[in-house]
């Protein structure tokens, strides 16, 4: 077998830029050919910070590959390689060395879930060196995350209001889960807090949780999910499958990228990071009575269809897609790392437009945007008549869509001189709506 090495002190080269085969073939372990594997190749201009972008390709059956690389006079090429079920392979070639780089090992994942993991907090004082939080290296999504539901998904009073029967000052008034099924836990902290429920599906207490768990949706959780298995129940212990790593795997997380550095976090890419289905592990659920709880993830899928340009979940949630304050994508290069220590060791330049800030925007920010509402008024003998229409013009799913409990309340009001008219017909606001 040919060794392979990514080099860091590199010989330049004199020749022009010119666009050159760059060849290999990717093996596993047992030296047994690897296909399936996308090789992501970038010429890098000598002394130059690390991009991605390039050319890519997928290897073959024989774990060949073979990319038209226009390498610059005195340049380098950024490599990474990545499949689902392997770990990232990236770093630098030195072009001088040649341009076929022979057999490349691809390690395969263990796969088996670790029950004793430790979760990696989603944030720590950098000040205090006795524990890690994503924050020391992704402040930027942290930051953006924190200001989310999905921070707030165990703790958020609403959410437990109705899981306990309490009103949002704490105080009982029934009707929640709990006092509808006495003494079952449920399986809302399934989603709601994954980290706490994943050794005890359907059998934890949304409201007696404590710890990193309490974070809710953290980092940590979606960049666990290896496979996502619709209809088998919501979240941990159905159809959300997480894999959390053996102490000998350190730092690990799915992602977006074949050519995530592997330092110093262990990185897998997954292409369900960036799908829709990744979202349907919390945000789809039929009961065992055949009820559709949750469709939101049925609702995309029936309106997208097989269009393969179809907003995903991501596009708008992650990125705010429509709408009056959207401009168009971000345009030049960022780094996903915003610590300058590690981005002068592992960090690569990406175009913005591939970067996912972490913001999960929902209804409050989008409903504006999301309908649209027509008034027509007439005159029918001595009274005003008011026709109204609502349309759902831009969401990609239902409207609203979520659980069964959530509604659009449409309210009309006319005035006169400043006063109230009374409404003598048409549809009111029913007393699930609420006071006023």
């Amino acid at each position: 077998m040919k060794a392979v090495c990514f080099l860091v002190a590199l010989q330049f080269v004199s020749a022009a830029a010119l666009a050159v085969p760059f060849t290999g073939k990717v093996v596993g372990p047992d030296g047994k050919p690897v296909g399936g594997v996308t090789v992501r190749a970038t010429a890098q201009p000598a002394a130059s910070k690390l991009t991605s972008g390039g050319v890519a390709t997928v290897s073959g059956p024989d774990g060949a590959f073979s990319l038209d690389v226009t390498v610059p006079a005195g340049g380098r090429i950024y490599i990474g390689l990545g499949r689902k079920g392997f770990f990232n392979l990236a770093g630098l070639i030195d072009p001088a060395k040649g341009l076929d780089i022979g057999e490349v090992e691809l390690n395969p994942l263990t796969m088996i879930d670790n029950e004793h993991y430790t979760w990696v907090k989603p944030y720590f004082p950098k000040a205090d060196a006795s524990d890690l939080g994503c924050n020391f290296c992704h402040g930027a999504q942290y930051d953006a995350w924190k200001k989310s539901r999905m921070a707030g998904s165990a703790k958020n009073p609403r959410v437990l209001s109705l899981y306990n029967g309490t009103a949002l000052d704490g105080h009982a008034v029934g009707g929640g889960f709990r006092d509808l099924h006495p003494g079952e836990a449920g399986p809302c902290a399934n989603c709601h807090a994954a980290a706490a429920a994943i050794n005890a599906p359907g059998e934890t207490v949304l409201s007696e949780v404590t710890g990193t768990a309490t974070e809710g949706v953290f980092c940590d959780i979606c960049h666990k999910a290896r496979a996502v298995d619709i209809g088998a129940g919501p979240g941990v212990g159905g159809a959300l499958k997480l894999q959390r790593p053996s102490a000998w795997d350190g730092l690990f997380a799915f992602g977006p990228f074949v050519d995530a550095s592997p330092m110093p976090m262990a990185t897998s890419y997954n292409p369900l990071i960036s799908e829709s289905r990744l979202c349907a592990g919390c945000h789809e659920w039929t009961n065992d009575q055949g009820v559709p709880v949750l469709s939101t993830y049925s609702e995309w899928a029936e309106m997208s269809g097989a269009d393969p340009d179809a907003l995903r979940c991501q596009d708008c949630h992650m990125k705010k897609k429509f709408g009056a304050d959207y401009q168009g994508e971000a345009k030049g290069l960022a780094y996903i790392l915003d610590d300058s220590h590690m981005q002068g060791m592992y960090g690569v330049l990406r175009e913005k437009s591939t970067i996912h800030p972490h913001v999960f925007h929902g209804a409050a920010e989008y409903i504006q945007d999301a309908a649209s509402v027509e008034l027509e008024l007439s005159q029918e003998g001595g009274e005003l008549v008011a026709r109204v229409q609502i349309d759902n013009v831009n969401a990609g799913h239902a409207l609203p869509t979520g659980m069964p409990f959530r509604h659009l309340i449409l309210y009309v009001e006319a005035l006169v001189d400043g006063k109230p008219v009374a409404q003598t017909g048409g549809t009111k606001v029913p007393d699930y709506g609420g006071e006023g």
